[in-house]
């Protein structure tokens, strides 16, 4: 009577040759978790079982990084057209102009002492120099919130280098508040 086969128990060398492989990739195998029996032997199902679901996960894993890379790619172009429409811009970029925004603040809020200092000093009523002191500081807060960020001042708006306003603006409103 013919033996019947013994799927349940066979050898690596069995193993191998049902999957058409060779031994090493076998032990292999059974290093990344291929199952065995107690043993030493391998069972067929088993072992098919182990093989066509690593198969399938890995053309899982394939399937997710092109799915992967292909939405990179979109990315890119989205952010590449994003750029060239000028709806994103380089973070250094937005520092140096922010930076230089700063800088001008500081130096006109800076530069308010100095301007009001003269007419406050021939001024004799206190609600006098509250004002010239209020109106040059609305008047530098102003220059602030109307600066143009390509580069020129507030004071040269118009970009050709020259101040907006008289140099002497400053003995004219002093006589305007009947001061000196």
């Amino acid at each position: 009577m013919p033996r019947a086969p013994r799927f349940s128990r066979i050898t690596q060398r069995e193993c191998a040759e049902m999957h058409g492989v060779d031994v090493r990739t076998v032990r292999r195998w059974d290093e990344e978790g291929h199952p065995r029996n107690d043993d030493g032997t391998y069972g067929a199902a088993a072992s098919i079982e182990w093989r066509l679901t690593r198969a399938l996960e890995g053309d899982q894993d394939g399937a997710r990084a092109k799915a992967r890379a292909d939405n990179e790619r979109a990315d890119k172009l989205a952010l590449e057209n994003a750029v060239r429409r000028g709806e994103l811009v380089e973070v250094a970029e937005v520092e140096r102009e922010v930076g230089a925004l700063l800088a001008d603040i500081r130096t006109r809020v800076l530069a308010v002492p100095t301007k009001s200092a003269p007419r406050v000093a021939h001024a004799t009523d206190p609600a006098v120099c509250r004002e010239i002191i209020e109106r040059d500081l609305h008047d530098a807060l102003g220059d602030i919130a109307t600066a143009d960020l390509q580069g020129n001042s507030a004071d040269d708006a118009a970009g050709d280098g020259e101040p907006a306003a008289p140099a002497d603006e400053a003995a004219a409103e002093a006589h305007d508040l009947g001061v000196g």
